[in-house]
């Protein structure tokens, strides 16, 4: 059920939790969200994306519209190993500043094989190769060989991890959340959790 509530002099609405942000309205809000239901064709054309690709294997690496319904975006890697995309949405459009509260979602569909993936789900600087390291992120990753998702804050390049704070199944759906707010007065106020129900951004995946 749908709640609200106010954040910040903005109206804020929850669904379950107080933290599960799903809209908010305001003068100093500040939001992108994407249902993926009016996709172009082919990765060419997702003008608001910077798209990088790595395809070393014999066929290619494609991100197309799904049709599982919903709004899906597929990504499909190539056959070799370390294969995969790299999707980043243009700008720096979002800062983890005090008095600020950032909520941050994204429904991870469906991975083929989740032992044989690496991927991070979240927010950093602008790179075309979040996984291979980044100065500043923040969000979910899942390494090469294992089913567990870390939760990861990394700044000037110094990284803390909470581990296993959700667990990846091949072909099934999981939603990844973040909730972030610092009071000037107060301590942190940080939640973090995976869910499987309710329908990034900034998906980084490969093979």
């Amino acid at each position: 059920m749908l709640h609200s509530r106010h954040i910040a002099g903005a109206l804020a609405f929850y669904d379950g939790h107080l933290k599960s942000i799903v809209d908010a309205v305001g003068a100093g809000v500040v939001k992108y969200v994407n249902d993926f239901v009016a996709l172009p064709a082919s990765e060419a054309s997702l003008g608001d994306w910077t798209v990088t690709l790595v395809e070393a294997g014999v066929g290619e690496t494609t991100v197309t519209p799904g049709d599982s319904g919903n709004g899906v975006l597929l990504i499909t890697t190539d056959a070799a190993d370390n294969d995969g995309a790299n999707l980043q949405l243009n700008g720096e459009s979002f800062r983890l500043e005090a008095d600020k509260p950032l909520y941050f979602g994204a429904r991870v569909q469906a991975i083929s094989d989740v032992t044989q993936s690496d991927l991070f789900v979240g927010l950093a600087i602008t790179d075309t190769d979040i996984l291979g390291g980044v100065t500043d992120r923040i969000g979910f990753e899942s390494v090469d060989g294992a089913t567990a998702l870390d939760f990861v804050v990394e700044k000037d390049s110094v990284e803390t991890k909470a581990a296993g704070v959700g667990t990846l199944a091949d072909a099934t759906a999981i939603i990844v959340e973040f909730y972030w707010e610092v009071r000037r007065s107060r301590s942190l106020s940080m939640a973090c959790r995976s869910r499987r129900r309710r329908s990034p951004i900034s998906p980084t995946t490969r093979s």
